[in-house]
């Protein structure tokens, strides 16, 4: 009868220790890409965006937007409506193309010239055309027409659905990065600019497909499927491109957010999705520190 005991005792703190380490996991769960993040005495809700979206994305459900009425500020990665719209042409022509004479061709690799040269012909155009422009504004190009193409539109993004809102409540707005440091990341290394390039064109034949996947998880809450949508990398390049997408910008996002709290502000942040899901991303680097509860929505 003991030992019975003694067996069901243990089976039981076995179950027990599994379900506590499973609720702890805060990934897990849910039913939106949607964190609460506390300390003592302050709050942040952090709201994973997709920055194309739909119509009928909204109204988001009321527990976000009752955050979002009750934060002091919101945060994003740019505040996209406060950008001179003559600086950020100017910003873009500076890095858009090469001006050493070389073309395109001569900087990406026989892989990703391969993809995009069939993808072109797909939509009746010639690598050839695209002259010295480098690889970061292509894909630029190429995201924004699949999107549309998907029944997706800036427009309705959640980080400019909120931004809108924002401005017109009068709402503090906190940048965690500027437009030169997003124009680094698409032009600046050559490595990482082919690497997006790549990522984005592997995906062409099924890119409408992807997208609208892409849109029912975010709809989802599925954080797990998120992450395996949004990391995988098949090639160096796209690897290297997916450690600087995500690697020190979240470290730098992380303690953004950690900040906010130390001055018990209470903020509602909107970054991408993919900052928050990844494996050292954003949500696992605050569970890490054992300093605040995060409850997954």
């Amino acid at each position: 009868m003991k030992i019975r005991s003694l067996l069901f005792i243990g089976l039981t703190l076995i179950l027990m220790i599994a379900c506590s380490s499973n609720t702890k996991d805060p990934l897990a769960g849910g039913e939106m890409m949607f964190w609460k993040v506390s300390d003592n005495d302050s709050s942040v809700y952090l709201l994973g965006s997709m920055h194309f979206g739909k119509a009928d994305f909204y109204p988001l459900p009321a527990v976000i937007e009752s955050a979002y009425q009750n934060s002091d500020l919101l945060g994003v990665e740019i505040d996209m409506l406060n950008i001179d719209s003559t600086a950020m042409t100017k910003s873009l022509i500076q890095y858009m193309s090469y001006t050493d004479g070389s073309k395109l061709i001569d900087h990406i690799s026989p892989k990703t010239k391969e993809l995009l040269s069939s993808y072109l012909q797909e939509k009746g155009l010639s690598i050839d055309s695209f002259g010295n422009l480098k690889p970061g504004i292509i894909t630029m190009s190429i995201s924004e027409m699949e999107a549309q193409l998907a029944g997706l539109n800036a427009e309705y993004g959640i980080d400019m659905h909120y931004l809108k809102k924002a401005k017109e409540d009068g709402k503090t707005i906190v940048e965690f990065e500027s437009l030169d440091s997003q124009l680094n990341l698409l032009f600046a290394d050559e490595e990482i600019a082919e690497g997006m390039l790549y990522s984005t064109l592997k995906e062409s034949k099924d890119f409408q497909v992807m997208l609208d996947s892409l849109a029912t998880i975010w709809q989802s809450g599925d954080a797990f499927a998120m992450n395996e949508m949004l990391t995988s990398a098949e090639t160096e390049e796209e690897a290297k491109y997916m450690a600087t997408l995500f690697g020190e910008r979240d470290v730098n996002m992380t303690e953004k957010i950690e900040s906010l709290l130390a001055e018990n502000k209470n903020g509602f942040i909107i970054l991408g999705a993919g900052h928050y899901v990844n494996k050292t991303g954003i949500i696992n680097r605050l569970n890490k520190t054992n300093k605040y509860e995060i409850i997954k929505y």
